[in-house]
C-alpha cells in the first residue's frame, strides 16, 4: 500500500469534513450530492487522485491482478487506512458520519467521497462498502451491525494484516 496514496486519502477525508461543516444548517444535501462551495480545491484534489492512479505502480499492478481494473476498492483500503493512520482522518470520518462515537469511515461516508471526488453513483460506492472485492479479498473488516443503525453506517476498519503491512 503507497503512503502517498494514504496521504491523498487523509486529504480527501478532510477537504469532505471541511466541506460538510461550511454547508449552512437550513441547507441539507442528499448522499447523491456534491457538497457545495471549495469546487477549486475539489476539481485539484480530483487531478491529483487520478494522477496517483495512472502513475502510481503499486496502486495500478494491485488494481489489475485482484479487482480486474476497479479502483473503488482500492480507495476504500486507502481511506480506511488513512483514518488508522491519522488522528485527524478519524476525526474527519466521525464528522462525515454525524456521529460522535464512529471515528472510522462508514459506507455511506465513502460512498459521498467517491461522488465528490470521481462522480461515481451514490449507490454504486455504497454497494462497494457493503460487501464489495474489498471486504471479500479481507482488506477492509466489517463492524457488527448495531440494533437501530442502518448497515450503511456500520463502521469500517482496514485489517490487522493490511495494516501490519502498511506499517513495515
Amino acid at each position: 500500500m503507497s503512503p502517498a496514496g494514504v496521504e491523498l486519502a487523509r486529504e480527501l477525508l478532510l477537504l469532505g469534513a471541511e466541506s460538510a461543516v461550511a454547508v449552512p444548517s437550513h441547507q441539507v444535501v442528499g448522499g447523491d450530492e456534491c457538497w457545495p462551495g471549495f469546487e477549486e480545491r475539489w476539481w485539484d484534489l480530483g487531478e491529483r487522485l487520478r494522477g496517483f492512479e495512472r502513475d502510481c505502480v503499486s496502486f495500478d499492478q494491485h488494481t489489475r491482478s485482484d479487482l480486474a481494473d476497479d479502483a473503488l476498492p482500492r480507495w476504500l483500503e486507502l481511506l480506511c487506512a488513512a483514518v488508522e493512520l491519522y488522528p485527524e482522518g478519524a476525526a474527519a470520518a466521525s464528522l462525515l458520519a454525524e456521529d460522535e462515537r464512529v471515528h472510522l469511515l462508514t459506507p455511506a461516508v465513502f460512498a459521498r467521497l467517491m461522488r465528490q471526488i470521481f462522480d461515481v453513483p451514490f449507490a454504486e460506492s455504497l454497494t462497494e462498502a457493503l460487501g464489495g472485492a474489498a471486504i471479500r479479498l479481507g482488506w477492509i473488516e466489517v463492524s457488527e451491525p448495531v440494533a437501530g443503525r442502518p448497515l450503511t453506517q456500520r463502521a469500517l476498519r482496514l485489517s490487522p494484516d493490511r495494516l501490519g503491512e502498511l506499517l513495515r
